[in-house]
């Protein structure tokens, strides 16, 4: 009995596709040690590396007549990649010459290469667990593929003196945590990157990001990584720690808060940013004014058009994922063209969508009071008095022995009564109280803090 030959025993639908696939002429050979994807593409998977959403693979292009080029494939699995610049050889492993590199471009412009773009970007997600979420070095390792051997992550994002161009970048973890939805637990961290190439105040700030790990079996997935999310403060770095808060409670979902503040010849301004993960990714969901301090000023100095405030926030009345937000607003500011001491809180209220709304504020603020010239020279000499007095009365209460005094505000009620606003700074924290100051013959001042 004769055999019939495997070929030829083929249904007639595997029959087609064989012969399909000898008429599109596809090339034999592969180099040693790659695996083919696609029809004119192969890659050394084995040798792919994962870092911050760029990841790259050693792959082969091939052509029909048995050539083939050797290079470096990068992706970010947002449909662009680049080539490095390799080397093109024949069948017979005869080098032909160099190949030049790609930029970064569209994927369309290379549809050769898009199976191996598509099977690393596969890959980079199969392989992405760390075992520990805790584990710092880990974590940065599995997301900028450094870390192991310093405190800081090096990765090349966009440079603080231009965003059209990268430097590299200094990456750390801010924040961490963890929490549930359902029955499915997450873990998040955050991160800055500073530019130590640039500390100008002309260059933008620091990159804050964050990743996104889900719990499976006994193993974490990145899930998320948002490498940019927002540039904040300036001189290529972050604000400091203390402008960096954590508002939500330990076990729910994050909402970042980051104050920035920018001093430039006397003018102050700066703002508040809110972070929180929606839809599993780290977004800005909350942005307003938050500083002011025009005192530096000419027009403060010589024309008494001075603006000084801060505002606050913390969490309102409504709890769960996405709770109430309160901004509180203090100090000095002119309102239609009369300077106020503010006193104003703002509510603001998830959308469920992904931002903060407006929900309505209430204030009390009133006008700033004008001295006489006895009680601006009475209010002189006070004021250094007030300040060693509180400062000798914190020394001996533990809560207080590292309160920084930033200074005095005073207004007169009367030639005898002045009110007062003292500034302070606590690991990190701006903070404000306000103070009766009553004086007394001598003079002596009797001084006391109040809740207006």
């Amino acid at each position: 009995m004769t055999k019939t030959p495997v070929l030829l025993r083929a249904s007639a639908g595997m029959l087609a596709v064989l012969l399909s696939a000898c008429g599109r002429g596809l090339p034999d050979a592969v180099p040693e040690g790659y695996e083919r994807v696609g029809d004119h593409v192969a890659i050394r998977s084995e040798a792919a590396r994962y870092s911050a959403n760029r990841h790259v693979v050693p792959a082969a292009e091939l052509f029909d007549e048995g050539d083939y080029t050797l290079f470096k494939l990068r992706v970010d699995c947002r449909d662009q990649f680049a080539t490095e610049s390799g080397a093109r050889f024949g069948a017979d492993g005869t080098f032909r010459g160099e190949v030049a590199a790609r930029n970064w471009g569209k994927l369309d412009a290379a549809p050769r290469l898009r199976p191996a773009a598509e099977k690393l970007c596969a890959l980079a997600d199969d392989s992405r667990f760390v075992d520990n979420p805790d584990d710092d070095r880990a974590v940065m390792a599995l997301l900028f593929a450094d870390g192991h051997d310093n405190a800081w992550a090096v990765w090349h994002g966009p440079s603080a003196q231009d965003r059209a161009e990268t430097s590299p970048r200094h990456v750390q973890i801010l924040k961490k945590g963890r929490y549930t939805e359902g029955n499915r637990s997450f873990a998040y961290v955050i991160t800055g990157a500073n530019d130590p190439e640039c500390t100008a105040n002309a260059c933008d700030g620091g990159i804050l990001g964050a990743a996104l790990f889900e719990q499976v079996d006994n193993r974490w997935k990145l899930r998320r990584h948002d490498p940019v999310v927002d540039v904040v403060g300036e001189g290529g770095r972050l604000p400091p720690d203390g402008f960096v808060r954590v508002l939500s409670a330990d076990g729910q979902p994050p909402l970042l808060a980051i104050e920035w503040r920018i001093m430039k010849f006397g003018d102050g301004f700066g703002g508040l940013g809110v972070y929180g993960f929606v839809g599993h990714h780290f977004k800005k969901v909350l942005a307003r004014a938050g500083w002011a301090d025009t005192t530096g000023t000419s027009d403060c100095s010589d024309h008494g058009s001075c603006t000084r405030y801060a505002t606050s926030l913390a969490l309102g009345g409504a709890g769960g994922a996405w709770p109430e937000l309160v901004a509180h607003r203090t100090g000095l500011d002119h309102i239609e063209g009369r300077a106020m001491h503010v006193d104003e809180r703002t509510t603001y209220r998830f959308d469920g969508k992904g931002a903060y709304l407006d929900a309505g504020k209430t204030a009390n603020n009133r006008p700033v009071v004008v001295p006489t010239p006895a009680q601006a020279e009475a209010m002189a000499t006070m004021r250094p008095v007030v300040i060693d007095a509180v400062r000798a009365a914190w020394a001996q209460d533990a809560r207080f022995r590292q309160v920084e005094i930033l200074g005095l505000e005073l207004e007169p009620e009367s030639d005898a009564v002045y009110r007062g606003v003292l500034d302070a700074r606590q690991a990190g924290q701006a903070h404000q109280y306000r103070m009766r100051i009553d004086v007394r013959p001598g003079p002596e001042y009797a001084w006391a803090f109040v809740t207006d």
